[in-house]
């Protein structure tokens, strides 16, 4: 089974008695430090990590061995950088058509390599694992027409995305994950993606369905979505998830603001601006996260991180900078 980090079982003390995702990264008295997607491995360790297709290339035989090896580079960078949480290769994906993502694995493989991950980190590290259950915007035509015109069937959807996902974040806690996210932008730069009703059919009660199901295998439950979130905070802080990834600067969300209306309820992650580390110089990006650290520790529950995943681009040099920051100014009072 998957470590707990102090989650209730399902025959256990209700879940509001349990630590919180913010009160389990923070046990070193330090401001949580996570990324959504860490995707910088191999800038900070002369051995690549083997994914995506060179991974499904290799030999059977061989790929236990990669995932040994994939696991034993993470944990040798998180020496480097002392992240709380780390996020583990997730299934294949493209991120434009005909172009693979970075972090993924194939297969059955994705679970093994948590397994390996869990031998290979410390224990006080958690991992963290994608189960996209919640259903995100799509701006395919036929998919808006579907919202409007036949409701019902994205109610299918919905389900069978729930069916599918929830089976995988078992999988996931049992290799070892103690939390899982679902990245499911629900809005845009523009504001929320879809209208409020729709939120209350198919966002609101699969975000409860979701967090609950998690929360009693062991885990905890964590949204991303991208885009402008202001006006729907409250319904999101209420719907039983442990903690909102993103507060994305480039849609206009604020840090504070954002702690002090929900962050006394789920934990808050990311808002570092993932534009910076390509195209700030090191001392501004060390500035920058000096800036954020020191006017919103404390404030609330916080994780501090970059709103989305740190791109394979960035240099090793401007990440080093943003982790300079975390050390001089992210003890926790």
């Amino acid at each position: 089974m998957g470590q707990s980090f102090g989650m209730s079982s399902p025959d256990a003390a209700p879940a509001q008695s349990s630590p919180s995702f913010w009160a389990t990264l923070s046990q070193h008295k330090q401001v949580p430090f996570w990324e959504l997607s860490f995707d910088c491995w191999d800038r900070f360790s002369p051995r690549p990590l083997v994914l995506g297709e060179a991974f499904e290339a290799l030999p059977d035989a061989q790929k236990s061995d990669a995932l040994r090896r994939n696991a034993a580079v993470i944990a040798e960078v998180c020496q480097l950088i002392p992240f709380s949480a780390v996020t583990a290769p997730g299934g294949f994906w493209e991120e434009a058509p005909g172009q693979l993502a970075y972090y993924v694995l194939p297969g059955e493989w994705r679970f093994h390599q948590i397994e390996a991950m869990r031998v290979a980190l410390p224990d006080h590290v958690m991992i963290v694992a994608n189960a996209s259950a919640i259903l995100a915007a799509d701006y395919d035509p036929d998919f808006c027409e579907m919202m409007f015109e036949e409701p019902e069937g994205i109610d299918a959807i919905v389900a069978e995305r729930m069916t599918t996902e929830l089976a995988h974040a078992r999988r996931y806690i049992d290799a070892g994950a103690g939390a899982v996210v679902s990245c499911s932008d629900v809005a845009d730069n523009n504001g929320p993606f879809f209208h409020p009703h729709q939120m209350e059919r198919w966002i609101y009660p699969a975000l409860q369905e979701w967090s609950r199901e998690i929360r009693e295998m062991g885990a905890f439950a964590i949204l991303h979505s991208d885009g402008n979130l202001e006006p729907y905070l409250e319904p999101l802080a209420e719907s039983g998830i442990d903690a909102l990834q993103a507060i994305d600067p480039v849609a206009g969300m604020k840090l504070r603001p954002t702690l002090d209306q929900v962050g006394d309820r789920i934990c808050v992650c990311g808002n570092f601006d993932n534009g910076r580390l390509l195209l700030d110089e090191p001392d501004a990006i060390h500035a920058a996260a000096l800036d954020l650290l020191r006017q919103n520790k404390g404030r609330g529950m916080w994780s501090f991180g970059c709103s989305n995943a740190v791109q394979p681009e960035v240099p090793r040099e401007h990440y080093t900078a943003l982790v300079a920051a975390w050390r001089e100014a992210g003890a926790l009072d």
